[in-house]
């Protein structure tokens, strides 16, 4: 379909799903366009023909591309691996996480070839080359490593479970997760200034209330999305649908009470924060958010800042590491970990207001 901006959209269905790509023909020759075109329709037709330079990076393109060439998998190794993907279908409710294991652990056996080499060697090779990668020298994220780990712990445990394995079999007994290098830098908080200045912005953004909900809460992004006025109560929030499946309540400041009560309820939603419902809608909106307050404080921003800033406050105000922990439904120990050096010396006070921003 030619559209008058000088674009052409193109529409096409393939294993059930619609895609739509865009080709841009500003300042391009009209017979060039056409034949854009063209080459598309018959790379799209199957026929042994690449896709044109100019629409290879439009995400519907690339999302085609990956549906008709899934990874390969090792052919002795393939019964195996989709008993374990009905499996993750079955016990997980990520499609993200499914998919990202199945692609991780069908990366690792390609490496090694065969499930008779899990070793621990051979895995702890594997986690520490997704730190450095061989071929360009560059770090990755430390976090995507333990995340892998992780993945990679729950499909021993399956060879375990189904028999592939002995009982006593876990090549990754003696591998730690790896913490993020620098520890020393600590955990990042806002000031109070920035905080007043972050508050006070946010009554002014269409879902503002989150930035409230996450600084003085601290609950995480997914759980503030979800949250309804059901669990709120006059004295606590309570945390049902999280990520650790577990629920817990979280009591609510003087400060955040009366923002609560001054929020407008949403006509057609029992939702607190008037994000759109589903996936795609409400993370593009909640990064759209953080993106116009950024530029107003000096700390970078993000969900996780604001969730830091929550408990380093909380401890700072006298509340014990433990207490905080269960607040936020995190490891005790790891509180401990990031939060010990706000423990104030004296003047503890437990007051859960102490943690409101003191207003000029």
């Amino acid at each position: 379909m030619r559209l008058r901006n000088n674009r052409w959209r193109i529409y096409w269905r393939y294993a059930g799903k619609s895609y739509e790509a865009f080709i841009l023909i500003n300042n391009m020759d009209e017979n060039r366009a056409k034949a854009i075109l063209d080459q598309t329709n018959a790379a799209l037709s199957g026929r042994p023909v690449e896709f044109p330079v100019e629409i290879q990076d439009s995400p519907a393109i690339k999302n085609y591309i990956a549906s008709i060439n899934p990874p390969t998998i090792i052919p002795e190794e393939s019964d195996l691996l989709r008993k374990y993907h009905q499996n993750l279908m079955a016990n997980t409710t990520s499609d993200d996480w499914q998919k990202a294991s199945m692609s991780k652990i069908n990366e690792f056996l390609q490496r090694i070839k065969t499930i008779d080499a899990i070793t621990e060697a051979s895995t702890l090779e594997f986690l520490d080359y997704l730190i450095i990668h061989p071929d360009t020298g560059l770090a990755t994220r430390y976090s995507t490593r333990n995340r892998v780990q992780a993945m990679l712990s729950r499909f021993f445990n399956w060879l375990r479970i189904c028999g592939y394995r002995d009982e006593n079999w876990n090549p990754l007994k003696n591998i730690k997760e790896v913490a993020e290098p620098h520890p020393e830098e600590g955990i990042i908080a806002l000031s109070e200034e920035e905080v007043n200045i972050l508050l006070e912005a946010a009554d002014q953004q269409r879902g503002g209330i989150a930035i409230w909900i996450a600084i003085l809460a601290g609950p995480r992004l997914g759980e503030i999305h979800r949250l309804t006025w059901d669990e709120i109560t006059p004295s606590v929030t309570i945390i049902r649908k999280s990520k650790t499946h577990i629920s817990r309540t979280i009591p609510i400041s003087i400060g955040l009470k009366e923002r609560l009560a001054r929020e407008p309820r949403l006509t057609n939603s029992n939702r607190i924060v008037p994000f759109p419902a589903k996936w795609g809608g409400w993370l593009p909106a909640a990064t759209r958010l953080i993106d116009r307050l950024r530029p107003l404080v000096k700390t970078e921003i993000g969900w996780n800042i604001f969730r830091h800033t929550f408990a380093s406050r909380a401890v700072q105000a006298g509340i014990a590491i433990s207490i905080v922990a269960a607040w936020m439904g995190n490891d005790p120990e790891v509180c401990e970990r990031h939060y010990a050096r706000f423990v104030p010396a004296y003047g503890r006070d437990t007051r859960i207001d102490a943690i409101d921003p003191k207003r000029p």
